[in-house]
């Protein structure tokens, strides 16, 4: 099945059930945490977009980071 391409906003909010605000998801594409997880996004007709996959993988490598930070 092909990826659909979300706003990069409305796929996190999809996934994680929460909205998040235009800074935090620029972020997230910009920069790398502090986990040295980056948001995968495009620009595709002028619009910044991923797919509901490329937000998982995000967080479930931040969340492995967290993890392994703890340990």
């Amino acid at each position: 099945m092909p990826q659909k391409y979300l706003p990069v906003a409305d796929a996190i909010e999809h996934v994680t059930g929460r909205p998040v605000s235009s800074a935090t998801a620029a972020r997230w594409i910009a920069k790398r945490n502090r986990y040295g997880a980056i948001l995968e996004s495009w620009l595709i007709g002028g619009r910044r977009v991923t797919t509901l996959n490329c937000v998982r993988e995000y967080l479930a490598a931040s969340r492995t980071g967290e993890e392994a930070s703890r340990a």
